[in-house]
């Protein structure tokens, strides 16, 4: 049964109507003769309607009290005087009472309204109550949305939708958040005609210029403050797409990996015997000055061609690796011993590795392959001479550390670092560097294939690279390996 509060400051005009309501099988709330009374039990528990008189005992009267009980109590309000003036019925519009019964009323009048009033009060909360759901779904829906006008205007956006454009809040237009001309003038079209889109892949911008690959969709609806408005739905793929790149790109490597392998193979069973015969006519030629010089010519192509089948090989071999507990610093002082003949003499070498004990686990032989790479290449950075940089320790990342390939997650890791003060790699090539037969050196200087192999080694033993160059200052390469011990790693 629906409750009712009666507010009459006559006495028996308030149990008249108390009896009337009991009669007709509504419950009576509280019978009050103030206006402040009846506020503090609304306040307590509200009732399904208000009866209210406009004249009352206190010092407020039924007026102040109904547009109390609607915007704070949002409390349906039956106004019941004897006062039918301008000036009142003025006063009464802006407090929006749901009727204004004039005394004295008879029971069938004050039933119809009691029962128009609820049945109106009733459709307003499941109204109040769709809306809320609606504008719920909109807002905390995990698809980022807005709504634009005619003009491309956005009027609302949700959570979702600012998460994307990382923005606090944004009220500009649509289309000049789309990075290419060509998708503005589609949206723009779209939203001209009242046309719809469904799952068109666009370039949003997003913070500091950053790109997002979404799928849009636009479709137009009415509201009531704006019959020209569309609903937009922004649906972010842009990891779905690297992801598919970079499956692209292993099954290309893969089928490389497999082409060069076998034209290696067939190129070096070559070469050996281009090798042999030329051995075998030094030999024969001995003593013959300009003949020797053309041949030994010949002998170093071969070898030089040799050494590059061997990378290949390199690149594309799938062999186990031989893992073994190594120590870093172990590994770059026999290094070393070696680079100190092939680096030249205008490249000083300078080493630098912390005294804390520590163990990684990788293929020796292959860890320093990998480092080897990286100082030939910083040997050749520094053509007029300068001081090579070899370094080992432990670095304690206590976040997550943002790197050119991947990024390092939070931990103790082991590290290896080769500095030079050479030319430096310019910020357009450093996200290619450890592309396969990627290289900035001159015909013939370079195959392309040694950070390629660099990279695969570091991550074949679990580790990860990480590049600071500045062009016309040098470059440091840097191989984070785990350690050996579980307990070494932190939580992130």
């Amino acid at each position: 049964m629906q409750r009712i509060a009666v507010c009459e400051d006559e006495t028996i005009v308030a149990l008249d109507i108390e009896r009337f309501l009991t009669r007709n099988q509504y419950t009576v709330s509280g019978l009050y003769s103030r206006a402040e009374d009846l506020l503090l039990a609304v306040a307590k528990q509200p009732p399904d309607l208000v009866l209210l008189d406009i004249h009352l005992a206190g010092s407020m009267d039924g007026l102040e009290a109904a547009a109390l009980l609607h915007s704070q109590y949002g409390v349906p309000v039956i106004l019941l005087t004897a006062y039918s003036d301008n000036a009142t019925i003025e006063r009464a519009k802006q407090s929006q009472p749901y009727a204004y019964v004039l005394k004295p009323f008879n029971d069938r009048e004050l039933r119809t309204a009691i029962e128009l009033a609820l049945y109106r009060a009733s459709m307003e909360s499941r109204l109040r109550r769709s809306e809320q759901r609606y504008r719920s779904l909109f807002s905390a829906g995990l698809m980022p949305q807005c709504i634009v006008n005619a003009a491309g205007a956005v009027l609302e956006t949700n959570a979702a939708f600012l998460e994307l454009i990382a923005a606090e809040a944004y009220y500009g237009d649509l289309p000049t958040l789309l990075a290419l001309p060509a998708d503005r003038q589609l949206l723009e079209r779209a939203l001209a005609t009242r046309g719809s889109l469904r799952n068109v892949e666009l370039s949003l911008l997003v913070d500091q210029n950053k790109t997002r690959t979404v799928l849009l969709s636009l479709a137009p609806f009415s509201l009531e403050y704006e019959a020209g408005a569309f609903l937009c739905q922004a649906l972010d793929i842009t990891e779905k797409q690297e992801l598919a790149q970079k499956l692209l790109q292993s099954q290309k490597m893969d089928a490389l990996g497999k082409l060069a392998s076998s034209v290696a193979h067939e190129f070096n069973n070559i070469l050996t015997a281009i090798l042999g015969f030329a051995r075998m006519l030094e030999s024969e030629i001995e003593g013959q000055v300009e003949a020797m010089a053309e041949l030994e010519g010949i002998i170093r192509s071969t070898e030089r061609a040799t050494g590059l089948t061997k990378q290949l090989l390199m690149f594309a071999r799938n062999d186990p690796v031989k893992a073994e507990a190594l120590a870093p610093a172990a590994v770059c002082q026999d290094l070393e011993l070696l680079l100190s003949r092939l680096v030249g003499k205008g490249i000083k070498i300078e080493s630098r590795h912390q005294d804390e004990p520590m163990t990684v686990l990788a293929d020796k032989l292959r860890l320093e392959q990998a480092l080897l790479n990286l100082c030939l290449n910083a040997r050749d950075a520094m053509s007029l001479g300068g001081t090579l940089r070899i370094s080992s320790g432990l670095e304690i990342m206590p976040t997550p550390k943002r790197a050119i390939v991947q990024d390092i997650p939070a931990g103790k890791w082991a590290f290896i670092s080769v500095a030079d003060e050479g030319s430096g790699i310019q910020p357009v090539n450093l996200p290619k560097i450890f592309d396969p037969f990627f290289t900035t050196k001159p015909v013939g200087k370079g195959t392309g294939l040694g950070l390629s192999t660099v990279i695969g080694i570091v991550q074949s033993a679990h580790g990860y690279i990480d590049v600071a160059s500045t062009p016309g200052q040098g470059s440091t390469f840097t191989v984070y390996l785990p350690l050996v011990s579980a307990q070494a790693r932190i939580e992130a």
